[in-house]
């Protein structure tokens, strides 16, 4: 997997992934703290997914993000 920083945005929660691992979340993600995982993670590839409707409400249901991007169902993203 790519070196590449993927911020999913839902509702008022966001969760950062770093090689498909969920790396840090919260309500807000500061940009102070995406650009000190940019240079940890040495990489200025930084990709913003949206959840739509469906993906808010089955986050909603979970209660938080997977611990793996890819238990994210693609049909949540915007």
């Amino acid at each position: 997997m790519e070196n590449k920083l993927w911020l999913v945005k839902g509702d008022d929660w966001e969760g950062l992934f770093n090689n498909g691992l969920l790396i840090d979340e919260s309500h807000e993600i500061l940009k102070s703290e995406l650009v000190r995982y940019m240079q940890e993670y040495n990489t200025l590839d930084v990709e913003f997914l949206w959840l739509n409707n469906d993906g808010i409400e089955w986050l909603h249901d979970v209660g938080s993000l997977p611990l793996k991007f890819d238990e994210i169902p693609e049909e949540y993203f915007e």
